[in-house]
């Protein structure tokens, strides 16, 4: 206890500056050019090594070569730098998780993969929020303007990656957009704070192989940003849309096991307060394996104390589209359940028309209603649209095709064409129509009005909120209407009292019991 003690009071000092002097760490500016700055790394036996390195410092990260990691920092582990990530194969965990049960299910060992930060075509490792798994204490030394990473020859007392997050009591209308990420993640410090918006869901994680491995595109940096706004993140977890891999991945328990493992890193390491499950074009036959994978990875998040929502299609005939999904059990296992009400006339249809006109939009609700209680349903809301291309081929036949709008596209189509926009009271969406030499192009308007009138319904039916695809396709103005709309709507109705929540997880637990087999007979469903 005494050696602890003294470990972390040398810590203290020596991140403090060897004069006593406040250690001064990352700079608001997040312009890497000018926080270029050389490390230094003070081993466990008190020595200073150079290894030659430097790393750039900027809000909310200390971004180090992968070298770094690998060749000085790595504990009794595997640890291996790609091209553009890290990947960590951990035996033998030294860390402990938020509770003890997960410890011991991590305990037998984890693997994952840490995206890289991409810096002047290098890849880079943001070392702010892997101090506990590393073991290891950042600070920048006094005025030497060098960055000191200090190893600690003990774990410090509190070996949690995280604690238990508190439970949320919520009460206002949940605004959510999911922000689609591609390549590099966007700077939120540099962005302007989204009024109203409370949840931004980016779309990070994706079960890649029937092995259960996780691709992910998480960024530290990204979550504390939108932390600082007053954002929540619930990062999106997809099955990458494979459904033959999904088949496979859904009929192995190792193999849930390890992708669930994965997550319990992942929100544990990126400090996040959701995860978002986005499984589709699933096979129908797997609609009980898909409920028990949700079923099993809830348990374990619930347990971390992070929030659990689920996207699903409008109920309908269509397989793999709407027949996977078992609603009334999913709702009864998350938090959250996102209806996704558009894409009535998908890319592919073979007549033009609306994305979600409002009574598709409110006849989706009323049959999702039939499966999920009203104060866990966030309505899906596009703030996209398609333009459709008709071709006349004679006889009264058309060829269409389509292509994706975004919301300042069309009013380039309007400038472009000169065009006045037509209400359309049955779709509650202004509508355009115009043509040139090759074709008659259709398009079914969604703006300000027509967001409105859809988070109306919100209100009228006594929805949780909203959640919107995507961030960066709406026009400025888009959110000012869904804020004002969402604070007109009722409160939500409170959490359960505890006697409910008991009662909830007990019947999670009864769940996982059936679908191991294992359900004690005789006990009252």
């Amino acid at each position: 206890m005494k050696k602890n003690l003294l470990s972390l009071v040398l810590s203290a000092f020596i991140i403090a500056g060897f004069l006593g002097q406040p250690a001064a760490l990352a700079a608001p500016e997040n312009d890497f050019a000018n926080q270029y700055l050389p490390i230094k790394i003070k081993m466990t036996d008190g020595s200073v090594v150079d290894p030659l390195l430097s790393g750039y410092v900027g809000r909310n990260e200390v971004l180090a070569p992968l070298s770094l990691v690998t060749d000085y920092l790595r504990q009794d582990y595997a640890v291996e730098a790609g091209s553009s990530s890290l990947y960590f194969s951990i035996p033998a965990p030294a860390f402990n998780m938020e509770t003890t049960r997960l410890t011991e299910f991590v305990k037998d060992g984890v693997d994952f993969r840490l995206k890289a930060v991409m810096v002047n075509g290098a890849p880079y490792i943001n070392l702010k929020g892997l101090e506990k798994l590393l073991n290891i204490a950042l600070g920048k030394v006094g005025g030497s303007s060098e960055i000191l990473i200090l190893k600690l020859s003990d774990p410090i007392p509190d070996k949690r990656l995280h604690a238990v997050r508190l439970p949320v009591k919520q009460t206002a209308k949940i605004s959510l957009v999911w922000d689609h990420v591609l390549g590099e993640t966007v700077d939120l410090a540099r962005e302007e704070k989204i009024p109203g918006l409370s949840v931004i869901s980016p779309t990070w994680f994706a079960v890649t192989d029937s092995r259960g491995t996780i691709a992910s595109k998480a960024d530290w940096k990204y979550v504390q940003d939108a932390h600082d706004k007053g954002y929540k993140v619930w990062a999106l977890v997809s099955n990458s849309f494979e459904p033959d891999m999904t088949k496979v991945f859904l009929a192995d328990d190792a193999a849930q096991d390890r992708a669930v493992r994965q997550m319990l890193m992942f929100t544990a390491l990126y400090d996040l307060d959701g995860i978002n499950v986005d499984f589709e074009n699933v096979y129908d036959d797997d609609i009980d394996r898909l409920t028990g994978f949700v079923a099993r990875l809830t348990e374990k998040l619930k347990e971390q104390g992070v929030i659990v929502s689920f996207d699903a299609t409008v109920p309908s005939g269509v397989p793999m589209w709407s027949n996977c999904y078992d609603r009334a059990a999913l709702a009864k296992i998350v938090d959250y359940y996102m209806v996704m009400t558009y894409d009535e006339h998908w890319r592919t249809s073979p007549v033009a028309g609306s994305v979600a006109s409002i009574g598709w939009v409110e006849r989706g609700i009323e049959n999702t209603l039939q499966y999920v209680p009203r104060e866990k349903l966030l309505m899906g809301v596009n703030f996209y649209t398609r333009e459709w291309r008709e071709t006349d081929l004679g006889y009264g036949r058309v060829r269409v095709r389509s292509s994706t709008m975004w919301m300042s596209d069309v009013e380039e189509r309007m400038a472009r064409y000169g065009l006045t926009p037509q209400w359309l009271d049955a779709a509650g969406q202004h509508y355009i129509e115009y043509a040139d030499e090759s074709y008659r192009y259709k398009v079914w308007i969604e703006d300000a009005k027509s967001i409105g009138l859809k988070v109306d319904l919100v209100g009228k039916y006594g929805l949780a909120g909203v959640a919107a695809w995507r961030k960066g396709f709406e026009k400025p103005g888009i959110w000012d209407v869904i804020q004002v709309g969402l604070k007109q709507a009722p409160a939500v109705k409170e959490k359960p009292d505890a006697a409910e929540l008991e009662l909830v997880n007990w019947s999670l637990k009864s769940y996982m019991d059936k679908l191991k087999g294992t359900a004690v007979k005789g006990v009252s469903q």
